[in-house]
């Protein structure tokens, strides 16, 4: 089923702005869209339950996964395995904007923060 992104009502989470995209029919997956304002930051966090696949869209994000770093540019893909350790950061002067896979679906009861400073 089609989700129209024009009707998505976003939401903040830390500053962040995401939009839940998933259509209701899947329950195998799940889909958001980010945006991250200049100086943004997703504190350390992992999943118990869900790999994540980030796709950056716009702008340039600065990951950290298990203690090594990746700069992602337009249309690059990053896999962060279910159980590992990651935090991102926009570090540049403009507003990226990421989707996000979870597979499977993302459970909030299944994230763990870091009360650790990024």
């Amino acid at each position: 089923m089609r989700v129209k992104f024009a009707r998505i009502v976003p939401f903040d989470f830390e500053g962040l702005e995401i939009w839940e995209l998933t259509p209701e029919e899947l329950h195998s997956a799940s889909i958001a869209a980010i945006d991250v304002p200049p100086g943004a930051a997703h504190r350390t966090a992992r999943s118990s339950r869900s790999d994540k696949l980030y796709v950056c869209i716009e702008g340039r994000i600065a990951f950290v996964v298990m203690d090594r770093e990746f700069q992602l540019e337009a249309m690059d893909v990053l896999h962060v395995p279910r159980g590992e350790w990651f935090s991102y950061r926009n570090a540049e002067d403009q507003t990226a904007r990421l989707l996000l896979v979870h597979v499977p679906p993302f459970d909030l009861a299944s994230e763990e923060f870091s009360d650790k400073d990024d």
